[in-house]
């Protein structure tokens, strides 16, 4: 467990040069890419099922149907922009501090 925390921290030059490349387009870009593409689709997905087969066992109103699939939506949004900021502050930060460490 020790290690892989250190790993996060302890970046090898391959490591450095991958956050490069991902840094250059930018902040938004990321969090665009990582956050609302990547992660909060996943969770989409996975809420998505979770509701629909709740909405099968219990069926109710489409509204109700609809107004949960849109909560769960919003949701996701949110928590794809959380992590993709709070992702880029983490690994932003670390590289900052390696290059600092390099001057």
């Amino acid at each position: 467990m020790i290690k892989a925390i250190r790993k996060l921290f302890d970046w090898t030059p391959s490591d450095i040069a991958a956050w490069e490349k991902i840094r250059q387009p930018g902040l938004w870009h990321f969090v665009a890419w990582y956050g609302l593409t990547g992660f909060a689709s996943i969770l989409f997905i996975i809420t998505g099922a979770i509701t629909l087969i709740n909405w099968l066992r219990t069926p109710t109103s489409s509204e109700s149907l609809l107004l949960q699939v849109a909560v769960d939506a919003a949701v996701c949004l949110f928590g794809g922009l959380v992590t993709g900021l709070s992702t880029w502050w983490l690994e932003d930060g670390i590289y900052r501090r390696i290059m600092k460490s390099r001057l």
